[in-house]
């Protein structure tokens, strides 16, 4: 549902009161009547997106703006105002050119991946990305896919199958955890330094922690957890693979750090960490 308009003046006087009871009423009739309906509210009209709209539609898109970096961008900025649950991330990728990469090991042509490009809300502007970095900035969370993905080379469809397998197992864990940002939210379009979310379900004491390498030089940066156990001893696994990488206190995790090592630029890691 999307609100491209403006309501313009309330001659009735009552601060739109009168409007929003019968809209929201015509909602609940909605839900009511179609149960298994996901309603989405569209906030690229910038006039319906508060607390209370966050308790009447199951997902609020956050803008018209559908490039990953911007969405991830954007959510980030969301996330100081609004619960992170209730916020959908669309992936909106097509097939893209056969091309030698400038940074490729190899001479042979690679299948690339395109997203759109800013605004991002058309395929007018693109860019290529790499799926697993798309899927890494865009998965934190509630997502929906949109796009070309029939024509995807098998191996594209391959990533993206982990992925989805991924959210699915952790769909339920971001309804039930607190969101820690690792510092200011980024604005949109600086794409430097690195970046990370962490994600903690307090009543197990898991985590989830996505973290980001953008255009920077440096393939190596620290990241420090929150709200840890300083006694207590956790396993880092990797996210996707539950590969256990190494074991450290509480205290370690959070007053030492964890050093992150990237692979290239635009890109990122998902560890899972939980209580031994």
């Amino acid at each position: 549902m999307d609100f491209n308009y403006e309501l313009g003046e309330d001659e009735s006087f009552t601060e739109f009161y009168r409007y929003y009871q019968a809209w929201y009423r015509l909602l609940n009739q909605l839900k009511k009547a179609y149960p298994n309906t996901f309603f989405e509210g569209c906030a690229a009209g910038g006039e319906r997106n508060d607390l209370h709209t966050s308790m009447t539609y199951d997902g609020h898109f956050l803008s018209d703006n559908v490039n990953c970096f911007d969405m991830q961008f954007t959510y980030q900025q969301c996330c100081l105002r609004m619960p992170h649950y209730r916020m959908i991330k669309w992936l909106v990728v097509n097939p893209g050119a056969k091309i030698s990469l400038y940074d490729s090991t190899t001479i042979e042509k690679t299948d690339t991946l395109i997203t759109t490009q800013h605004p991002g809300a058309g395929w007018d502007e693109y860019e290529r990305i790499d799926p697993e970095f798309a899927c890494q900035l865009t998965m934190t969370g509630m997502v929906g896919l949109s796009g070309n993905f029939i024509d995807l080379t098998k191996e594209q469809k391959e990533i993206f199958r982990k992925y989805v397998a991924f959210y699915k197992k952790y769909r339920s864990f971001y309804k039930e955890a607190v969101l820690y940002l690792c510092g200011d939210p980024k604005n949109v379009g600086d794409r430097t330094g690195f970046y990370y979310l962490q994600y903690h379900k307090e009543e197990t004491d898991e985590h989830l922690v996505f973290s980001y390498r953008f255009a920077t030089a440096c393939n190596t940066d620290i990241i420090y957890l929150k709200n840890l156990s300083e006694n207590a001893v956790y396993q880092v696994q990797d996210g996707l693979t539950g590969k256990e990488l190494f074991s450290f206190s509480g205290r370690e995790l959070m007053y030492r750090g964890m050093e992150v090592c990237y692979n290239s630029r635009h890109s990122g890691r998902i560890f899972k960490i939980s209580r031994k």
